[in-house]
């Protein structure tokens, strides 16, 4: 397999991916249903945003990219004693 054909491949499959993408984000622009009732933010060990960026990233994205970044640690783990 040449390098050429798994490029090839790969940005079918990452075009594939975008046109997935934007007719999902079709639907959700013209979802009429009422917006349901909010809940409580969930209680933990670090303070979480109430309410996430409006941001999108097109595939491939960057996880560096996002306005709020991911959290991944938790801070108060301990581990086996």
């Amino acid at each position: 397999m040449s390098d050429r054909s798994a490029l090839k491949r790969a940005k079918k499959t990452a075009e594939q991916g975008q046109k997935i993408q934007d007719r999902i984000d079709a639907l959700d622009r013209n979802n009429t249903k009422k917006p349901k009732k909010q809940s409580a933010v969930q209680a933990g060990q670090r303070e979480y945003p109430d309410k996430l960026d409006p941001i999108h990233l097109d595939k491939p994205g960057l996880e560096a990219d996002l306005a709020t970044a991911p959290m991944y640690e938790a801070p108060d783990y301990l581990g086996s004693s």
